[in-house]
């Protein structure tokens, strides 16, 4: 019936339905009893940004990981994330990596029905990281205090 799909959805079950020759009253009222459970399982929202702890730069494609779950997310170019599975109640830790910054862990408490918010989650630059940038930084400074090279043009007749 469905070749092209391996997998028949709730509402295409549901729809399969009419055509067992179940009355209409019946498939009506087993349409309006699934919606309370499809209702129930919706998922948790966890949201967060992160930041860099010197400067408050909000950090692009950090990885942010609930551990102990299959949970992963990565911050958007404004360093945020957002988590809309069905996370499981409990504690949970949460570690947040990206190169260049020491790796990160908190503790979050879930609560069915509750929306979490997680404030700035500030993320410090390793060492090799520091040195890098004042590296760069002084390459940048040299360039510009260097006054630019004269070239003399030659018109040829």
């Amino acid at each position: 019936m469905y070749p092209y799909s391996k997998f028949i959805s709730c509402v295409d079950t549901l729809a399969l339905i009419p055509r067992l020759f179940i009355p209409k009253k019946i498939t009506i009222m087993l349409m309006l009893l699934t919606i309370p459970v499809l209702s129930s399982s919706q998922s948790l929202t966890i949201t967060g940004n992160v930041i860099e702890e010197e400067s408050s730069i909000k950090i692009a494609g950090a990885i942010v990981t609930i551990e102990g779950t299959a949970f992963v997310e990565s911050t958007n170019s404004n360093g945020e994330f957002n988590f809309n599975q069905n996370i499981p109640e409990g504690e949970h830790v949460v570690t947040v990596t990206k190169d260049g910054y020491e790796k990160v862990f908190f503790l979050i408490n879930v609560v069915k029905g509750k929306k979490l918010v997680v404030d700035a989650v500030k993320m410090e630059m390793t060492k090799q990281e520091r040195k890098k940038r004042k590296k760069t930084e002084k390459k940048k400074k040299a360039k510009l205090r260097t006054p630019p090279k004269r070239v003399k043009n030659k018109i040829k007749n």
